[in-house]
């Protein structure tokens, strides 16, 4: 994948390659049990930068290089599914990850080189209950368990390394709660509610990260982002064949 920018602002390129292998290690199919296994490998390499672009569009100054910011990830998951009856099912299931990355970049405004590696692991494990109580009531049950990790951080700026003390982010437990109601045979009402939370990456901890002009410095201490989420839908169909 190659990207090349130019808004009047900033022109940023980017190099990207990805690559990934996976595969079906076992499965089992039934009329009402599903389980299978998978594996994958992932690695990605980047190069790119930002030039910053004057007021009058007149010439370019460089911003950053991201000189080498590579990535192998190695992780599998487990999932099983069972119908106990009619249209409710329950799944339980489990994965694992763990990535290494090397970046290297030269930050101009400063005349800052950062370079570091790191490698993070996760474990997660979740389950799902959706459950027919009648044949117009369908409720749905999740929750996720996220245990984060990290290990042998090192980072050095201009040369000289500085303290990447490992911060593991606490356990997070996401749950999922849910329903939908075909009130009549025209109308249905859906609501869910989700609580979700995503990790911060190592270059948003220890490398500045800039898109187009806008620059935002690391922050080691950086924690997870979570967010609630909830909606509601309701869903008329005017005729049988139009909604």
């Amino acid at each position: 994948f190659h990207e090349e920018q130019h808004d009047g602002i900033a022109s940023p390129v980017e190099n990207l390659d990805r690559n990934t292998v996976a595969a079906v290690l076992s499965s089992i199919r039934t009329l009402n049990v599903f389980w299978e296994a998978t594996g994958y490998i992932q690695w990605i390499d980047h190069e790119g930068g930002v030039n910053a672009i004057n007021a009058a569009r007149s010439a370019e100054t460089p911003l950053l290089r991201v000189l080498a910011s590579d990535s192998t990830s190695v992780g599998g998951s487990f999932l099983g599914a069972w119908r106990p009856t009619g249209n409710s099912r329950v799944v339980i299931g489990a994965d694992a990850v763990a990535t290494g990355f090397r970046g290297d970049e030269y930050y101009f405004p400063t005349a800052e080189t950062t370079t570091g590696s790191g490698l993070n692991a996760r474990i997660g494990m979740f389950g799902l209950g959706d459950f027919e109580v009648s044949e117009s009531l369908h409720v749905l049950a999740a929750a996720r368990l996220d245990v984060p990790r990290e290990f042998d951080q090192e980072i050095s700026r201009r040369g000289t390394p500085v303290n990447a003390a490992i911060t593991n982010s606490s356990n997070r437990f996401s749950p999922t709660l849910g329903f939908a109601w075909h009130a009549t045979n025209r109308l249905t009402i859906r609501s869910q509610i989700q609580n979700g939370c995503r990790e911060p990456t190592f270059g948003e901890r220890f490398f500045v990260q800039a898109r187009r002009a806008t620059v935002n410095q690391p922050n080691p201490f950086l924690k997870a982002e979570t967010a609630m989420t909830w909606q509601a839908v309701m869903l008329y169909a005017l005729a049988e064949t139009f909604h």
